[in-house]
């Protein structure tokens, strides 16, 4: 998604879960803290930078309508750093010296895992505008957690409700991967993993799919690539491109 559209979304998104969930808390603390872990490096459009103003312009909003009168909302704020790490010990700092009510991210995937499978334990709500991949679909795990971005999972749904009026049944999947560069999965593969589970529930039968790495494309016979898609496949969707 464009950067433009995804920091409008949280300037939408964020002034009405702040409200939603410091309501919740306020008959046990006049002081509410909220526990904001985003990376301060703004090349992210979900960065510190980025998303603060969004989150001081609803908190002002609450004080100014009197929402919760003599409430007070500090939000305390740390870096992640996109990390597995970094991250989670960010939100145990938080909880542990600052005794925050509500966390406001991570948002990257690997960040925020960890963090909303702690939350629970901590009775601590997670609100993100990341968290997009399959698994954080399980409720069961993820018991705090709410995203305020709309899932993998959804755009599986939609592309499944176009093949299914257009009767696609025969298609393949090719997409983008960090194949060796020690970076994890990428956002094309998640994406991809939503609409494979998706296509092999309903079918029965396993999507034909490959990947590359575009950053090196050296590595990859492209020719041969289409050649498969084009036998094993009737309808290619690229989601990543």
């Amino acid at each position: 998604m464009p950067e433009c559209n995804m920091t409008k979304r949280m300037w939408v998104a964020f002034p009405i879960v702040v409200v939603l969930i410091v309501i919740t808390d306020v008959t046990s603390s006049l002081n509410v803290s909220i526990g904001v872990i985003l990376p301060e490096d703004s090349k992210y459009p979900w960065s510190l930078k980025k998303v603060m103003p969004a989150i001081d312009y609803a908190l002002a909003n609450v004080k100014k309508r009197q929402i919760l009168p003599g409430t007070e909302m500090i939000p305390v704020m740390k870096d992640s750093q996109c990390s597995e790490t970094i991250g989670p010990l960010a939100a145990i700092d938080l909880h542990m010296l600052q005794g925050v009510h509500v966390l406001l991210g991570p948002v990257c995937d690997y960040a925020v895992a960890p963090v909303a499978r702690f939350s629970p334990h901590w009775n601590i709500p997670v609100l993100s505008a990341g968290a997009l991949v399959t698994d954080f679909d399980n409720k069961s795990e993820y018991k705090l957690l709410t995203r305020v971005h709309g899932a993998y999972s959804n755009a599986a749904d939609f592309f499944i409700d176009i093949s299914q009026k257009f009767n696609w049944t025969t298609l393949g999947l090719i997409y983008h991967d960090n194949k060796g560069s020690g970076k994890g999965k990428s956002n094309c593969y998640f994406r991809m993993e939503a609409l494979f589970y998706r296509l092999k529930h309903i079918f029965y039968s396993q999507a034909w799919y490959e990947s590359f790495d575009e950053r090196r494309p050296h590595m990859h016979d492209f020719g041969k690539i289409l050649t498969e898609a084009s036998n094993n496949a009737r309808s290619k969707y690229h989601s990543c491109v």
